[in-house]
Order: structure tokens, then sequence, then C-alpha cells
């Protein structure tokens, strides 16, 4: 049997728990609007000062322009007594003291119970667990933080992963799909009685579940955002999308965001859309720092347009380090300290985001809406230029680029990676360009001083003639604008297991010579062929 605590026992835990935070500075409706575009900071694998990453890396996104942090909320090394509860590591950890009293006003965290040591996360024997310390959370929080008007979200890790024990083929059982929805509600239930319990004004604390897995629900299979969240109704949902980083994202994002919506109920105390982008990001090691910017400002367009309460990039640091000591570049500063292009798309958010609110603030004696807001900043994250001035120029003639990156490059599409997959069939190439999720045209833009040959090697499977044409063509451009196909000769050698390298040059040299030189990659429904292997150019060095 369960043991049972009463009511008055509870109460008198949230009072115990209860503090009394001191937020020094007044803060101006432009500190404490929600600008939607943020990012967050858990499992950081490098610093620069002295302070715990967690403090360092809060300080950087504040610094960034942010007031929206997300978190893992955990017990730091080395205290003692060791917490017995969440509500004791807010209130006794060193490094969320100092986080709770920086100017933020929305803090997403995830929260795991510390005092059940058995089963799974949805294991029925954690659940009393669950309750208690998420309901005591949300005491401590919004007593201590009353009046200061922040805001914090609970919520887990990816849950479908959770559900699916990590293995995207596996279908849970129904015994499996009811644990966790009975965990989400317990988890739901707990705040809602916390925030009925607890007297507060101007803070808020609410509960979200993550989903993670949207397009396999959509293909019939169960997972948490058709089978869990239409039991459960949360106050909101937190989309971890790399299943939509694919294609044109900003549609494929809205149709996902609007499938998770269907399946959530009205609450008549939550105004607006309740599902955000809790994760979004692509590692620059696979992309090159001008494509990893140029998807991060497609999801952003794609959560403002639809009306997210949050857009959040992984990120501040990353967090993730091959076996051979490489960092995969999860990251807005990198690990020398260097502020990426995703960095100064951010930045550059924010300063002309607060500039908005604070005119329209000044003009309308109110912040803008949701809806208004989202309006407004897509004109502050602009993509699609075919052309970013200060590219590289080719130098040389021959000017080899092997792609092992795209720091050659002078443009190029959003939705290119990386293949590091059997170099074997490739000659042993353990690099090759490829398209990303979709059979939509890619390119690569070059920019050189007179440009009048070239070799291109690809490869490719099923032939090199696609559905519309040959699978890798080649353009030539004196302005950017204006493109011309150039005629090429291909001569091809099977390579294994049904690949064939083709060597791609000019019937003749190009005339006259080309500033910019576009290589598209089409035409084949197997998106991972064709693949670039290296690219040579031949200059006649005009002025």
């Amino acid at each position: 049997m369960k043991p049972i605590i009463s009511l008055m026992f509870i109460l008198l835990v949230c009072s115990s728990l209860a503090g009394n935070a001191q937020i020094p500075t007044k803060l101006s409706p432009v500190d404490t609007y929600n600008y939607v575009v943020g990012t967050q900071t858990i499992g950081a694998s490098y610093q620069f000062t002295k302070e715990t990453r967690l403090v360092e890396t809060a300080r950087a996104i504040l610094a960034m322009g942010s007031n929206t942090i997300k978190l893992s909320l955990v017990a730091e090394p080395g205290m003692d007594p060791k917490p017995r509860s969440l509500a004791e590591v807010a209130e006794r950890s060193p490094s969320a003291k100092i986080l709770f009293q920086i100017p933020f006003m929305n803090y997403l965290m995830w929260v795991s119970p510390l005092s059940s040591p058995v089963g799974g996360a949805f294991d029925p024997r954690r659940l009393e667990a669950e309750r208690r310390e998420v309901y005591e959370l949300t005491c401590y929080l919004l007593r201590t933080y009353n009046g200061t008007g922040k805001s914090f979200y609970l919520g887990n890790w990816e849950g479908d992963w959770l559900l699916t024990h990590t293995n995207p083929e596996y279908e849970p059982t129904t015994e499996e799909v009811r644990n966790m929805i009975n965990w989400a509600n317990t988890r739901q239930k707990a705040v809602d009685d916390a925030r009925r319990d607890t007297t507060h004004a101007k803070v808020n604390v609410y509960y979200y579940v993550e989903v993670n897995r949207v397009w396999d629900a959509r293909k019939g299979m169960a997972r948490v955002v058709n089978k869990v969240l239409p039991e459960v109704n949360p106050d909101f949902v937190s989309y971890s999308s790399y299943d939509s980083q694919y294609g044109d994202i900003e549609k494929t994002y809205a149709q996902a965001l609007d499938y998770i919506e269907t399946q959530l109920k009205p609450k008549a105390d939550i105004s607006g859309k309740r599902v955000f982008i809790g994760e979004y990001g692509m590692p620059q090691m696979e992309n090159g720092a001008n494509a990893q910017d140029t998807l991060a400002r497609h999801v952003m367009r794609a959560g403002l347009r639809w009306g997210c309460p949050f857009v959040l990039y992984w990120e501040m640091y990353n967090n993730e380090v091959t076996s051979d000591g490489l960092q995969r570049g999860f990251w807005l500063i990198d690990n020398q300290g260097v502020k990426q292009p995703v960095y100064q798309t951010h930045h550059g958010f924010y300063k002309k985001a607060r500039s908005y609110v604070a005119t329209f603030y000044s003009r309308n004696k109110r912040v803008p809406t949701r809806v208004e807001f989202g309006r407004a900043s897509l004109q502050w994250l602009p993509v699609g230029e075919p052309i970013k001035p200060g590219g590289p120029i080719a130098q040389g003639s021959p000017f080899v680029d092997e792609l092992t990156d795209l720091k050659k490059v002078y443009s190029y599409t959003p939705d290119l990676n990386f293949d590091s997959s059997n170099p074997d069939l490739f000659e042993g190439r353990t690099l090759r360009l490829r398209r990303g999720g979709e059979n939509t045209p890619q390119n690569i833009i070059y920019r050189g001083n007179g440009i009048v040959r070239f070799s291109i090697t690809a490869y490719d499977i099923g032939g090199f003639t696609g559905t519309g044409g040959a699978k890798v063509r080649v353009y030539a451009s004196k302005d950017a604008k204006s493109w011309v196909e150039v005629p090429g000769k291909q001569e091809a050698a099977p390579t294994k297991s049904g690949w064939e390298r083709v060597m791609l040059t000019p019937l003749k040299d190009i005339t006259p010579p080309a500033a910019y030189l576009k290589i598209e990659m089409r035409d084949d429904p197997t998106v991972y062929s064709p693949q670039l292997g290296g690219v040579w150019l031949f200059t006649k060095g005009l002025k």
C-alpha cells in the first residue's frame, strides 16, 4: 500500500519550502516581454570561466539578449547533505540560486524525482515520488518568486525516446502507453494542485510534455503525440523537432505543429498556442557555419509565423563530442570562444525585437500580441538570398575543394548534409556532400575570378540520369542572378555495390568566363544520391 500524506502536511511542506527571493531590478515591459526565440544549456562540454558551466552559460545567454533559458534541474556535485527532492535542489543548489536571481523571465526545466530509486521513467512505483516532488517544487517556485513576473515550465526530455527505448522502429505496448499517460497526468495534477493550494501573483508554473517523433505518429505508429497527449491535455507541449528538419523546413514545421495542436483540448486559463519548439539544431561538423545559420533562420521563421510561445535552439555551448574528441558543433559559441553566425543571428534578432517592442509600447501603451510580434519579426530573419556578400573567392588555378566542409563554398542551400557512411563504396572518401531529407534540388555556389573549366567528382546509384535529366547540373553566371546551364560530359566508372563515380567536365571552355559557378544535385527520389566528392576550378585570373 502506498503511504497516504494528508493535505495539511503537504501545505506545511509548501510553507516550509517558501522563501523571499529578492529580485533587485525593476524590469520594464521590454525586459519582461517573451521574445519567443531562445536557447538552452544542458551538458556543456567546455567553459571559459571559474563559474559553474550552468551559471557561465546562463550569463552568456543573458548577454546575447535573451530572457529565456532551458536547463536540466539536477543536484550539483558536492552538495552536502545531498538533496532529497527537486525542491531542495531549487532551494539549495548554489548554481540554481544564482540562476533564479538572473533576470530571466522564462525557465524551462527537465525535472525528474530524486526520491524514487526504482523502475524506469513510467514505472507505477514512481508515481508517488513524481506527484510529491513536482507538487513541492511548484509550491516552492510560486512562493519564492511570487511577484517577480517569472514563469517556470516543468517538463521532460524527449518523451518518444522514453516510450520507445530510443528505438525508432519500436511499437510500445498498451501497458507502456497507459503507464506514460498515468505518469503525465500525475505530473499535471501535481502542478494544478500546487497552483490551487498556493497563494501567488505575478508568477507562473506550468507543466509540459515533450514529444519528438511526430512524423511516426502521422504514419500510424503509437507515439506520445497521438496516444498520450489526448489523454493528458498538458498545459504546454514541447516539440524536439529533428524529424522535421528536411525539405521545405518552414512548410514541414507548420504541418507538424498543426498536427500536434489537433491532439490538445482548450484550456480556459491559457490563451494562444500551447505548442512550442523545445529543441532544434544541426551540428556544424556536418553542415558548416553558414548552413547552420540558415537552418536556424528557417526554423525560427516557422515557429514565429505559426505562433509558438518558444523556439529554442540546441544550444549555447556544444554538448556532443565524438569518440576521437571532436566537437560536433551544436553551439552558438564554439569551444574557442568564437561567436558563430547563428549566434549573431540571435543577437541581432534581440536588438531589433527589443527596439520594436519599445516603440510599439510607446505608441500603443501595451506590448504587441504574439501574432503582431510574429508577423513583424519575420523581416528580421531574411533567408534565401543566393549570395551573401563576403563569401570566399576561389583562389588559384586549379582551385581545389575536397568538400570536407563548406568553408570554400560561397553560398549554398540549407538542406545539405555530409555523408560519412560506407567510405569503401566511395573509393575511401570519408565525407561526401549530399542532399538532406527530400527529393528537392540543392546547390552549392563558388565565386571565382573568371572560371573557364571545372572537374567535378560525383557518385550516384541507379544511373546518372534521374527523373528529369542529369542528377548533377552545372550553371554559370556573371552576377548570381541569371544562370546558364553549362553543357558537359560525363565519364562513369563503377565502384562498389551499384555505386558509380562520374567525372563531370565542360564540353568546352565557359565563354565568357564566369564569376559564379553553381553545382546542383537533383532528380533522384533516393535522396542520398547523388553525392559530391570534390570540385576543381580553373580560372583565367581576370581583373
